[in-house]
């Protein structure tokens, strides 16, 4: 074999291994994009999941609030001896089973992998 040719097929193992280091690289690349892609996706929905459990403890302490002021005119009804709270104290009921009803569920979403129905269970 002359010196020439070597040096040829020396030169196309060298392009050979330089293009397959590169591929190589690439697809590595491709995989580590698509993992990161991935995670973002399920911290958006963590995320997403948070914020709806947020909302719903928000909306119960707005509930609760009401309720205390229920008592409040329970009580006042009963202090004062008289019915001058029972019309405030009708108001506040009608606005506390409005609320109620408003309260967002944001583990409806986990009857699917269980949770809910091990609660339910446990309720009942």
């Amino acid at each position: 074999m002359s010196r020439r040719r070597r040096l040829t097929i020396e030169a196309m193992r060298t392009s050979t291994r330089l293009g397959v280091t590169f591929a190589s690289i690439l697809v590595l690349f491709a995989i580590a994009s698509f993992v990161t892609v991935r995670a973002m996706e399920r911290m958006d929905r963590a995320d997403e999941a948070v914020a709806a459990s947020d909302r719903a403890k928000h909306a119960g302490h707005r509930v609760a609030s009401l309720v205390r002021e229920q008592y409040i005119h329970q009580a006042h009804t009963i202090i004062e001896g008289n019915r001058s709270h029972l019309d405030h104290y009708k108001d506040i009921v009608g606005r506390t089973r409005e609320r109620r009803a408003r309260i967002p569920h944001p583990h409806q979403g986990a009857a699917r992998s269980g949770r809910s129905s091990r609660r339910a269970g446990a309720k009942k």
